[in-house]
């Protein structure tokens, strides 16, 4: 197929959206023809500082990107690049801002993680919102909305939200999780050996990953791990991500990783290799991509019940879902159990893998998105 992929991050660059705008471009380019409109440009500097003004002055949140003369300019951009292509068979956005006033004789799909209504008051950054933010937030979204052949989104929650809030029919929407977002993909085999490393192992290790300390939950974490502690358990945590300022032997801080940088990738991966437990008591969120990393390591993640998580943690077979994010006494009970119960965690750490393989890899996703892409195209060509 040929595919005009629109997304207004840079499709080219590892960054983009956690790596997710990267790789999935990268995927979808090795069995068809991409045409790569990013990162979308358009003059929004004055429509940044002014509601950045009224953010302050107002005490309200302000987002220039909910804007919808900002939408439009986005839309006015990709319309100026299509006219310079020949023929193509569809448009794929990623998210819906970039597409909310984009009107073409062809099929256009979206990709994302969560809907507008979905994650306001959800996130930090997106509470508190003003009047204006929520209106044309809700218009905006809803006109993208109806203007796809299908939506994808990576999680039932996501898909929810937009039947619920925006009234889309429910045959117009398909639920994928995202890929993971790494190169290369360990072997099984290399991963089976670290399994079994980490079940002889007497130190017991849990990795909590995450720039925002607080939203995902580290103080649990540490809390989980000095009363396991206190138990006479040995066991020790690994924060990577942030800097809670915190002085414990048994636990180990690193701030920053950067994962262009071979070195620190190298140490990042270490970690991956040596940990029982991805321990994640997160209070929002849409789709951890620290989660899949885990899996791919046959780590299970212990994890809040919250947000798209339950679509990518399958309970007690890729990890463990806790219903309250603050009953740290749950988190310790499954943590405990496991340390107890080696066998358990051997073959939960093995079903973890296989799950991956299956459901959590790029080469699965894109697959899914191309298969129901050429079957709306093959209709839109009927009509």
């Amino acid at each position: 197929m040929k595919i005009v992929y629109v997304a207004t991050d840079d499709a080219e660059n590892k960054n983009s959206w956690s790596g997710t705008t990267y790789y999935l471009y990268k995927n979808l380019k090795e069995n068809n023809e991409i045409i790569n409109i990013s990162p979308i440009k358009v003059n929004d500097f004055a429509f940044k500082v002014i509601y950045k003004i009224l953010t302050k002055v107002t005490g309200k949140t302000f987002l220039y990107s909910r804007n919808r003369y900002v939408a439009k300019m986005y839309s006015n951009y990709i319309n100026k690049k299509l006219k310079k292509i020949s023929d193509y068979d569809c448009i794929l956005s990623i998210g819906t801002l970039p597409t909310a006033f984009l009107k073409v004789d062809k099929p256009i799909f979206m990709y994302t993680d969560a809907t507008f209504d979905g994650i306001k008051n959800y996130y930090k950054e997106f509470s508190n919102l003003s009047q204006l933010t929520e209106k044309e937030g809700y218009e905006l979204e809803k006109r993208a909305l109806e203007n796809y052949s299908k939506s994808f989104y990576s999680s039932d929650w996501a898909k929810e939200s937009a039947v619920k809030h925006y009234k889309i029919l429910k045959e117009k929407i398909e639920v994928i999780p995202f890929g993971l977002n790494m190169d290369k993909i360990p072997l099984t085999n290399k991963i089976l050996e670290n399994i079994e490393m980490k079940y002889q192992n007497p130190l017991f290790k849990l990795l909590f990953v995450g720039k925002d300390y607080d939203r995902k939950g580290g103080a649990i974490a540490v809390e989980a791990l000095k009363k396991l502690r206190t138990k006479g358990y040995n066991i020790e945590l690994t924060i990577v991500g942030c800097n809670p300022l915190i002085k414990d032997s048994n636990i180990k801080i690193i701030p920053y990783i950067n994962k262009n940088n071979k070195k620190e990738y190298e140490i990042y991966k270490k970690l991956l290799k040596e940990s029982h437990f991805l321990l994640l008591p997160t209070k929002a969120d849409c789709t951890p991509m620290v989660s899949k990393e885990a899996n791919s390591y046959g780590i299970p993640t212990i994890i809040s019940n919250t947000g798209g998580i339950p679509s990518i943690v399958k309970n007690n077979v890729n990890g463990i879902l806790i219903e309250n994010y603050e009953e740290v006494e749950e988190f310790i009970e499954k943590i405990e159990f496991f340390i107890e119960n080696r066998d358990e965690y051997k073959k939960i750490s093995i079903k973890t893998r296989e799950y991956f393989e299956n459901n959590l890899t790029w080469e699965h996703s894109t697959n899914k998105i191309l298969e129901v892409m050429k079957e709306e195209i093959e209709k839109w060509k009927k009509k």
